[in-house]
């Protein structure tokens, strides 16, 4: 399951999480606003997906930035790191 960072009444979080829905994925999405730590991490930066592992994929994404992301795994994501 992915884990979808934003605000209540960001446009661009509402919209990440209609394109979350039409892939059909799960998430579970989380208002930074209900928490200090997370709004201080996340802030400017929303809307932000993490996987499972603690990766992020922060905006901009579409449908197939967020299908590759999800699809990674932890040694994809260091490859990339290391290669992009």
């Amino acid at each position: 399951m992915l884990t979808l960072y934003g605000r209540t009444h960001c446009h661009l979080c509402i919209e990440s999480a209609a394109l979350l829905d039409s892939l059909g994925l799960s998430y579970l999405g989380i208002d930074i606003d209900d928490d200090a730590s997370l709004s201080a991490q996340f802030g400017l930066l929303i809307p932000v997906i993490q996987r499972k592992d603690g990766a992020t994929l922060n905006f901009p994404f579409d449908a197939q930035a967020i299908l590759d992301f999800q699809c990674a795994t932890p040694a994809d994501s260091i490859k990339q790191d290391h290669h992009g």
